[in-house]
């Protein structure tokens, strides 16, 4: 069951470390490139984690001090255990720990974007059918009066 109080507390630690130690979230937008103080995504809490791992210097630097907690799902805020699995980080490949429930969620998430880009079947057959008509439109009067 997600923690939401505990994630929020963990996040906001770790982003109150990083302001007070000059780290800066970088960014750009369709306009400009921008740079602001760390802070927690209290619409999308999961989101957090992803900004700090943007930057590999500033989880190298929580990391490096024991801030950050691998007990603990970044995505949800449940204690881990041993039930533990890992998100990679797809920028610099760095593996956060999740639980099983939130794993589960994004393979979910992933069969069903996979099985929107899949092609249809039918389809293609209907092109291929297509193609032989065409060919035969083509070829046939071409060899008969030949």
């Amino acid at each position: 069951m997600p923690n939401i109080k505990r994630l929020t507390e963990y996040y906001e630690l770790l982003c109150d470390e990083l302001n007070k130690n000059g780290y800066k979230l970088r960014g750009r937008t369709a306009e400009r490139s921008f740079e602001s103080d760390f802070k927690p995504d209290y619409d999308n809490l999961d989101l957090t984690i992803m900004y700090i791992t943007d930057d590999y210097k500033t989880y190298d630097y929580l990391n490096n001090r024991g801030l950050i907690n691998h007990d603990l799902c970044h995505f949800c805020g449940d204690f881990l255990g041993s039930d533990k699995l890992y998100f990679t980080e797809p920028t610099h490949n760095i593996k956060i720990e999740i639980c099983r429930s939130c794993n589960t969620k994004g393979k979910i998430q992933q069969t069903i974007y996979k099985d929107m880009l899949k092609p249809k079947s039918g389809c293609l057959f209907l092109v291929l059918v297509l193609l032989i008509i065409f060919l035969c439109i083509l070829i046939i009067p071409k060899t008969l009066y030949d």
